[in-house]
């Protein structure tokens, strides 16, 4: 991953983190806790999304070259089955699938700890070649996460 990541804040979640990296794929855990859950009790779509996003903009950080930056345009997100809140780990693996002058697109599969399929993710991504990171945030530094 490029050194950029450490400002954005959904990659410095306390609990969600990459496991692997390579060119055009990323893969990005979370552990099913109960403080992501509803009443219900299952887990928010959003702490699913969330997980989602992060493996999906790492995929999409892979391939971008120094002094680039990109924006995402959207988020989709499938979901197949309930997750419960039994401390499993969901894994979200994103690959890259398609890369042109000015949009990446990438899909994600979310499984739970079982290995069965609990999401299906995609987004699509500007490409902003030659506007770093540092044009589009400025100098702010995100807090620390609580």
């Amino acid at each position: 991953m490029r050194p950029h990541g450490g400002r954005i804040a959904a990659l410095r979640h306390p609990r969600s983190h990459p496991t692997h990296a390579d060119e055009g794929t990323c893969t990005f855990v979370l552990p099913a806790s109960s403080w992501l859950a509803s009443p219900a009790p299952v887990l928010y779509g959003g702490a699913i999304a969330m997980l989602a996003d992060g493996a999906l903009s790492c995929a999409v950080m892979t391939i971008n070259s120094a002094g680039s930056s990109f924006a995402p345009l959207d988020l989709k997100v499938n979901y197949l089955r309930p997750v419960l809140p039994d401390g499993g780990l969901l894994t979200a693996r994103a690959t890259l699938v398609h890369r042109g002058r000015s949009m990446a697109v990438a899909t994600a599969e979310i499984t739970n700890e079982d290995g069965k399929r609990v999401a299906l993710a995609s987004s699509s991504n500007m490409l902003l070649p030659g506007r770093p990171w540092s044009d589009l945030a400025g100098d702010r530094e995100l807090p620390p996460p609580t």
